[in-house]
């Protein structure tokens, strides 16, 4: 991605560290209330990224289901067949657990940039990069196409 885009498609940046970004766009989502909803989420890292993009549908603050974008049928593992959810959980995340994240690296990442929404608050983008020196430790998020349930 490029700086140009960062600049020209976010609310804000910031490392965590300097300013309060975090704190008022957390805020802000919880006052949205919203516990039903669903997005484009991808993941980027050396830790493999196979089902970019997925859709990811919540309730109850809950992923209930990850969608294959194209069909919109539930996403299956193009090598097994299987489900992809439940079985790789751990690669999907609600909007509350990837602010879970930003917290998280706000304290022990050497970088952290994140892109917010400007309407709800809900992170966009999150580049996150927890040794300087250290490769591929580096993970990347993006939200995009959410839609809250009515």
């Amino acid at each position: 991605m490029s700086a140009l885009f960062l600049i020209s498609s976010c609310d804000s940046i910031s490392d965590g560290r300097k300013g309060d970004n975090f704190r008022t766009n957390l805020n802000l989502w919880k006052e949205q209330s919203v516990e039903n909803y669903s997005f484009e989420f991808s993941k980027f890292c050396y830790c493999g990224g196979l089902f970019n993009p997925s859709i990811i549908v919540v309730k109850t603050d809950t992923i209930h289901a990850v969608l294959d974008p194209e069909t919109g049928e539930p996403l299956r593992d193009p090598q097994t067949d299987e489900l992809v959810f439940p079985m790789y959980s751990e690669s999907f995340r609600t909007i509350n657990e990837l602010f879970d994240i930003i917290e998280n690296a706000r304290q022990k990442a050497d970088k952290l940039i994140v892109e917010y929404n400007k309407k709800t608050g809900y992170p966009e983008y999150i580049e996150i990069d927890f040794i300087k020196e250290a490769i591929d430790d580096e993970v990347t998020y993006r939200v995009d196409k959410f839609e809250p349930e009515q």
